[in-house]
C-alpha cells in the first residue's frame, strides 16, 4: 500500500520508495540517479500499469510518477492503479504540452502535481519537495544564508543580498546538498537542464564562473565554489 509522508525529503530513512511508471527508459534511469544520489530514497520502476498496481498493493510507496501516453493515462488501468492508493499519497503526472485537458483527471486520492516535457530535473525534485515537506531553507553556506525559494543568498552579518538565476540557484542546491562530496559536470547537466536537453560543458562552466562571481561578491571569500578533479563541490 502506499503512504504519504510527512518527513524531510533529504533526511528519509531506510530507503523509502518512490514508484516510476513509464516506458521511457532514459528517462527512468535519469530520474533514478538524481534522486537516489541526493537524497535517501529509493526509485522503483514498472513499465506498465498492471505491474505497478501489483507492485503497489504489496509494497510500500511514498510517491508515485507517471510517465505515460495520454492513452494510458485515460484508461482503465490507471483508474484502477487510482483506486489502489487510498491514502493520501503524492502524485506526479508527466505529461505533453498538448496534453492539457488531461490536467483535469485526478489519479489517487492525494495530491496530483502536472509537468509538461520536457522535465527538468530539477525541477522535479523541487516538486517532490514541495509535495512531500520541504525543507526550503535557509542554508548556511559559510558566512552565507542561501534561500532557494527567494533565489538568493545572504551575508549573514552585513545583510548584503545578491540575487541568483534559477539555474544558479538549482546549481547552488545541488553542490549543498551534495555536503563535502564532489558533483560531476554530467550530474549537473542532468539536474538542472534536464535529461532531453543537449548542452555543452562550456554553458554550464560559464554559470559556474558567473555562480562563484556571486558568492565572492557577497562573502568576500574566494573559496566557497571550488573545481575538483571529479566536478565541482562548496568548501564549507
Amino acid at each position: 500500500m502506499l503512504h504519504a509522508n510527512t518527513k524531510n525529503f533529504t533526511e528519509a530513512p531506510n530507503k523509502q520508495r518512490f514508484l516510476l511508471v513509464g516506458r521511457d527508459c532514459v528517462f527512468a534511469d535519469c530520474v533514478k540517479e538524481v534522486i537516489e544520489r541526493y537524497t535517501k530514497y529509493e526509485v522503483v520502476t514498472s513499465e506498465s500499469l498492471e505491474k505497478a498496481r501489483i507492485l503497489a498493493g504489496a509494497e510500500e510507496f511514498f510517491l508515485i510518477i507517471l510517465n505515460l501516453p495520454s492513452s494510458e493515462l485515460c484508461s482503465a488501468d490507471c483508474s484502477r492503479l487510482g483506486v489502489s492508493l487510498d491514502e493520501m499519497v503524492p502524485v506526479i503526472v508527466v505529461v505533453d504540452p498538448q496534453a492539457c485537458p488531461l490536467l483535469a483527471i485526478q489519479v489517487g486520492c492525494g495530491p496530483n502535481k502536472y509537468l509538461m516535457k520536457p522535465v527538468r530535473l530539477g525541477g522535479l525534485v523541487e516538486h517532490i519537495n514541495v509535495l512531500l515537506a520541504p525543507d526550503t531553507g535557509p542554508y548556511a553556506i559559510g558566512p552565507l544564508n542561501f534561500e532557494p525559494l527567494k533565489n538568493l543568498v545572504e551575508h549573514k552579518t552585513t545583510g548584503a543580498v545578491v540575487r541568483l538565476t534559477e539555474k544558479e540557484k538549482l546549481i547552488l542546491e545541488t553542490l549543498f546538498h551534495a555536503k563535502t562530496e564532489s558533483v560531476s559536470r554530467d550530474s549537473l547537466l542532468k539536474y538542472v537542464w534536464g535529461y532531453q536537453v543537449a548542452i555543452s560543458t562550456h554553458t554550464l562552466e560559464t554559470h559556474i564562473y558567473r555562480l562563484r562571481k556571486k558568492l565572492h561578491r557577497a562573502s568576500e571569500i574566494e573559496s566557497i565554489l571550488v573545481t575538483t578533479p571529479n566536478g565541482y563541490k562548496l568548501n564549507i
